[in-house]
């Protein structure tokens, strides 16, 4: 039920996340990052520096290596940096909105796939239909995604959509589904909207409220039902899907051995690395100093790694008992681990602080109480009791 990541492997191999330029084609409400097409790459890293990034990103031997920004596309010279990347057999994502995707850069990848590569796209829809994409994107933003996806399913490129769930698009979520099915795409992947970066200034127009959440889910898991050929990856915390809704899931888990899961783990720490070439870990701790660990143009990964000791870190977040206030009453912990442990460093200054989502729900005394280690446990203790 919940995906299982590197946080199960014994030997850990971590993710990196290299946020390629934070200059996009587009300024989407929901950008974590403030992207658009005025950002200042002054500072980027050259194709120098950044083939020497690759070398350096190879000392760790990384589980996978995702392309993100921004758009990565809009660099020149992003042929170059994958196929440093696929040179060192690394398994590749690239994230992008699909609008700047041509035959030419389709033809490379299927190139490379053809040589054996592992390579994924993750293409950007939020929302089944033009007018809730755009709301987000901008005009014209729909039509020249699909136009891309069209380009990269011709020469055979996988192809992931990914959504990120706000207010606007909940009631169009069964149309991506449909979407997924028209062309021929096999995975779906929703993440949800995060009040980081650029989507401070929209919350109000995106946010979702706890019914929002419980009637997305609801929606989701009849979509899940209708096409369970679609595999389907929702990035949560269990414990935000009511408990009425979760048996579903739990049951379409069990009966389809690859129909989908829960992502809540990001392979923590995760390894992000920034246009300039600063360290960090993902980009949701860019604007804390503190979380700065160096520059990959000077700096070794493996070097970052031990003095900082991410073991240590690595194996208090498997075992999940760090996790504090309602994180660590949740039944869910030992298999969610907290979730996005990035958010709950930006929200509340530790990475073994709760959720903001789950916290949300407990100050708003909303949390479901069979979700809580502590009332399961009076429950047994008062049992004990009446049957002695």
């Amino acid at each position: 039920m919940i995906e299982p990541s590197a946080a199960q492997n014994t030997r850990f191999r971590p993710t990196v996340i290299w946020y390629t330029t934070f200059r996009c084609n587009l300024a989407c409400k929901h950008c974590l990052v403030n992207s658009s097409p005025f950002v200042n790459t002054t500072f980027d890293m050259t194709t120098k520096e950044a083939l020497t990034a690759v070398s350096r990103i190879s000392e760790i031997e990384p589980s996978t290596v995702i392309l993100t920004g921004g758009e990565p596309l809009m660099r020149p010279d992003i042929q170059e940096i994958l196929q440093a990347l696929f040179d060192k057999r690394f398994r590749v994502a690239i994230e992008s909105n699909g609008m700047l995707v041509t035959d030419d850069l389709s033809q490379f990848l299927h190139k490379r796939l053809c040589d054996g590569v592992d390579l994924t796209v993750g293409v950007s829809v939020d929302g089944g239909d033009a007018e809730t994409h755009e709301f987000q994107r901008g005009l014209g933003s729909f039509e020249a995604m699909l136009r891309g996806i069209k380009i990269l399913r011709r020469y055979k490129i996988p192809v992931t959509i990914q959504c990120t769930v706000n207010r606007v698009n909940v009631s169009t979520l069964p149309s991506l589904f449909e979407l997924c099915n028209l062309m021929g795409l096999e995975r779906l992947i929703f993440a949800f909207v995060n009040p980081i970066g650029r989507a401070q200034e929209f919350m109000d127009q995106l946010g979702l409220s706890l019914s929002d959440m419980e009637r997305c889910l609801g929606l989701i898991i009849t979509a899940m039902e209708t096409y369970p050929n679609i595999r389907t990856v929702i990035k949560l915390p269990p414990a935000m899907i009511p408990p009425h809704i979760l048996p579903r899931f739990i049951h379409f888990w069990r009966k389809q051995s690859n129909g989908g899961a829960l992502s809540t783990s990001c392979n923590f720490p995760v390894q992000g690395i920034l246009p300039d070439g600063s360290i960090t870990i993902c980009s949701v701790t860019r604007t804390n100093n503190q979380a700065y660990l160096g520059n990959i143009k000077d700096d070794s990964l493996v070097d970052i790694w031990e003095h900082h000791r991410f073991s240590s870190m690595r194996e208090r977040y498997l075992a999940s008992d760090w996790l504090k206030n309602i994180c660590g009453d949740c039944v869910f912990k030992k298999g969610c681990k907290g979730s996005c442990r990035s958010w709950a460093y930006t929200e509340y200054g530790g990475f073994s602080e709760s959720h903001p989502l789950c916290s949300a729900m407990e100050s708003q005394g909303s949390f479901p109480n069979i979700y809580r280690i502590s009332y399961k446990d009076k429950l047994l203790t008062k049992n004990k009791i009446d049957v002695g």
